[in-house]
């Protein structure tokens, strides 16, 4: 058999500072003839630990007892002996002893959880002597199987034994104390695995183990050999041989690396699926970074096909032939040639960018636009979504009666319905179930609905108590879209027999009422092979996406009118939809869950308090949206804000009157978002502030970077020392390499934020539990502010800063600022979490938005303008 596992790093020999220094596999490494098993490679560069190998050479100094090929796999020969495997990186070398057993197998057993030490004893009875073959009682120490995983462990048993033609008995123990198990025979040919019962009767599926190092994998997924399971957040034994495996990274991606602390433990970390080695410490975590497959030479390959290539070709193999002018022109060479003489006879046609942008795209021999790119006139780009029908939320529901019936009855609506799954932060869940406590309540709400509706007159004034005219009319409204004939009959038979109370009862809780539905009718062409919502379907599509309410009489008059099928219809009705107060009130869905503010708040504030807080973020962000049509920037820089009474005086601003007035901090560090209250109190603990929470809140809500979960064990306690400060506690914590992995991205954002306590108030001292006061130090820094979207990645620089403003610049700043808040909009709108094959769609909707040359408005607008926007699959 061979078992095939990697070795792992011992880190607590390598040398820090400057010095370079080579670790293979820890000393002592023993195989048998014929067992394989991978060497891994790291260097030490300072402080830096990097996975080499890649760039090493193996050399066996002994091939006739071990042998090495150029992966670092090592093999046991024929004789047995120690070998020196020779590794080289660049100017290091490293000389490693690994020993040939020679020729023989492994016994295997599965030790229970409650031994100790194993321990393994054979022998073998020849004409009435006893031969033993793994030393006197209790036998040999058993070493871990680490190819197998969790609780196998292994002896090795030589050729001399094997070799005999009589069976062996063995014995496992508990170390030789008190626990073991029966005599077991064993012939030289059977299967060497055993448990308590005896032979265990085949060959063991390897699996994760008990006790030993987490592995955390973002972006992608680990397991085990010839296992599909993600097995992320599992513990495996140092030394296990992993498979690592990237996801897809949907249109318009590309893989590019891994990172983290578990990625020198990669044999490639540039290979989207590598062999990992599990090595030592508590948790590992290793992320994917992906970026957008980018093509900067689009516009100078336009340029280029209409001015040069009826010479030089589309691919710049004419005459004369444009390829590998790298080696003999620099970019300002090839510039200046193009600015001054081409096209020939007509050079003023491409000078300056133009020039300069074909001699660029002509040294990286960029005539082909790249593969894989995303193409927003394309539906291989722009993948639509799978069909569906969504339940309607309690809000939407509720929202819908109220304008079906004329009613307020959204607190009736509370107290029966089931309240709705949090989905990314929101309550828009488009995968909602319909469960038995769903029908028992729409049931019973019915009723007590129907029996509080207004009379036939009201809901349907021109049908003069014709029955028919009631049902079409009704009908239309509750189910929005024009009653089947059958449909019709139903309902009006419904009323004619049972009365207006009972047709009213199964309109209410009809599926079709409850269900919005986005199915759509089959496409007959091969180049769009998919489903067209109908002009009712968009009109609720739309309604339910900016008002979380029913489609109105003017919506539904368009898509009679078939006049909400092209896309600046859309746009039309979207602007119309945004310029009603429904919106405002629809989008508070929005703000709560992008700003968490259903997220309680620990500190010793009144609760009345707690809910001005609230308010004063669902109002800031209403008015820059709605009433200043404001940008990105505003909700990140504004010093505005809207106060009542009790409220400015908990900021200690002026104020006068009465209500809700907006006001203007001049403290200029309290900006945007991170400068309210409610954000500084609700991500702070009850009697501190907590850096982390902070940290999560803009890598999660403003930047859209995820994290692994975090380790087993791993808690957000600081370590407990009285004469700490809050920062000092934290960055104690989390110095250990394990939690550096995320912390590194965390850490620094809350301790920018120090200057404002759990109540969100500004302070420049902090007491500390023995009693002290110290000074606070609100030194910060963030990275990955323009990695690729979603992607955490260490490569980027870290960007000090101090305060809530130079935070918020930084973010507004960034690549990744913009483009978090259009992907929130986005899960907030499709009611589910992005999935890859949608990279591109929300590349491409938020794309203007992300230049900053979009209002948040027209963000909202841009949503419905994509190709695939009313396409289903």
């Amino acid at each position: 058999m061979l078992a095939k596992f990697l070795c792992l790093l011992l880190l607590s020999n390598f040398a820090f500072g400057n010095e370079q220094t080579l670790k293979v596999f820890p000393p002592g490494l023993t195989v048998i003839t014929g067992e394989l098993r991978q060497l891994l490679v790291q260097k030490r560069n300072g402080r830096d630990l990097l996975g080499v190998n890649k760039q090493a050479q193996f050399q066996s100094l002994s091939p006739q007892i071990i042998s090495v090929n150029e992966r670092g796999e090592v093999r046991g020969a024929n004789i047995p002996g120690t070998a020196i495997i020779r590794v080289t990186v660049g100017d290091l070398s490293i000389d490693y002893p690994v020993t040939n057993l020679g020729v023989g197998r492994y016994i295997y057993f599965k030790k229970p959880t409650d031994w100790g030490q194993l321990n393994f004893y054979a022998w073998q009875d020849v004409g009435g002597e006893v031969i033993e073959l793994a030393g006197s009682w209790p036998g040999e120490v058993a070493e871990p199987a680490i190819e197998l995983g969790g609780t196998w462990y292994r002896y090795f048993v030589g050729r001399d034994s094997l070799d005999s033609s009589q069976n062996f008995k063995l014995i496992f123990n508990n170390g030789g104390y008190g626990s073991q198990t029966d005599d077991f025979s064993m012939a030289r040919t059977g299967l060497p695995y055993f448990d308590l019962n005896g032979s265990y009767g085949r060959v063991p599926i390897p699996g994760p183990a008990l006790d030993g190092t987490q592995i955390q994998v973002q972006g992608g997924s680990i397991n085990l050999s010839g296992s599909r399971s993600n097995l992320s957040g599992k513990l495996f034994l140092p030394g296990q041989l992993l498979d690592l495996g990237a996801d897809q990274p949907g249109p318009g991606r590309r893989f590019v690396r891994w990172e983290g602390a578990g990625a020198p433990y990669l044999l490639d970390d540039e290979s989207p699926s590598s062999l990992f080695v599990v090595g030592p410490g508590a948790s590992l975590t290793v992320f994917a970074i992906f970026d957008i497959i980018d093509d900067p030479f689009e516009d100078a390959r336009s340029d280029f096909k209409r001015l040069c290539s009826g010479c030089h070709g589309d691919d710049g193999n004419g005459r004369p032939s444009l390829r590998n002018l790298s080696s003999r022109y620099d970019l300002d060479e090839i510039t200046a040639f193009i600015d001054g003489q081409m096209p020939k006879y007509q050079a003023s046609l491409c000078t300056g960018d133009c020039a300069s942008g074909i001699g660029a795209m002509i040294l990286a021999e960029a005539f082909e636009a790249p593969e894989g790119r995303c193409e927003a006139d394309s539906l291989t780009s722009m993948l639509p979504v799978e069909r569906n029908i969504r339940l309607l939320t309690r809000v939407e529901y509720g929202n819908t009666i109220e304008d079906l019936l004329g009613l307020d009855v959204r607190s009736l609506i509370r107290e029966k319905l089931p309240e709705d799954f949090v989905v990314n932060h929101f309550q828009t869940d488009s995968s909602s179930v319909y469960t038995r406590q769903h029908a028992f309540s729409y049931f019973k709400l019915s009723q007590e609905l129907a029996s509080l509706a207004p009379k036939e007159d009201v809901l349907a004034p021109t049908c003069g108590g014709d029955s028919s005219c009631l049902v079409s009319t009704f009908g239309l409204n509750a189910f929005r879209r024009p009653l089947t004939y059958i449909e019709k009959e139903k309902y009006r038979s419904l009323y004619e027999k049972y009365g207006y109370e009972a047709m009213l009862q199964a309109f209410l809780s009809s599926p079709q009422t409850l269900y919005r539905s986005e199915l759509g009718e089959p496409q007959a062409t091969d180049e769009n092979p998919y489903y067209q919502l109908s002009d009712y379907e968009v009109a609720s599509l739309l309604s339910y996406t900016f008002w979380k309410s029913m489609p109105d009489a003017v919506a539904l008059e368009k898509a009679r009118k078939n006049q909400l099928s092209s896309p600046e219809e859309i746009a039309d009705e979207a602007r119309r939809l945004l310029q009603s107060p429904k919106a405002r009130a629809a989008f508070r869905l929005f703000w709560e869950g992008l700003f968490k503010l259903r997220k309680s708040i620990g500190a010793d504030i009144p609760v009345a308090m707690k809910s001005h807080m609230k308010e004063e973020m669902v109002r800031f962000a209403e008015y820059i949206v709605f009433d200043k049509q404001g940008r990105f920037e505003d909700l990140m820089l504004s010093q505005e804000s809207f106060v009542n009474q009790d409220l400015a005086n908990y900021y200690g601003l002026p104020f006068s009157g009465e209500g809700w007035q907006k006001v203007r901090f001049e403290d200029g560090d309290r900006v945007g978002v991170m400068g309210k209250a409610h954000f500084l109190a609700s991500n702070s603990t009850t009697i501190a502030t907590h850096p982390i929470k902070r940290g999560l809140f803009v890598r999660e809500m403003l930047l859209c970077q995820d994290f692994p979960p975090p380790p087993i064990g791993a808690e957000l306690k600081p370590v407990k020392n009285p004469s700490f400060t809050t920062r000092e506690k934290f960055e104690k914590s989390h110095r250990q390499e394990s939690c550096l992995s995320c912390h590194q991205f965390i850490d620094g954002i809350g301790f920018g934020l120090a200057s404002y306590d759990q109540f969100g108030k500004l302070r420049d001292m902090e007491r500390v539990p023995n009693g002290e006061w110290k000074p606070i130090d609100a030194s910060g820094g963030i990275g990955s502010l323009n990695s690729a979207e979603t992607v955490l990645s260490a490569n980027e620089p870290v960007e000090p800063f101090t305060g809530i403003r130079e935070l918020s610049q930084l973010i507004n700043d960034s690549k990744n600022g913009r483009a978090c808040f259009a992907r929130q909009f986005y899960r907030y709108s499709v009611g589910e979490r992005v999935a890859t094959d949608q990279s591109c769609t929300l590349r491409v909707f938020g794309e203007e938005f992300r230049g900053n040359r979009q209002s948040i408005l027209d963000l909202m607008v841009s949503f419905t303008q994509t190709i695939n926007y009313t396409l289903r699959r």
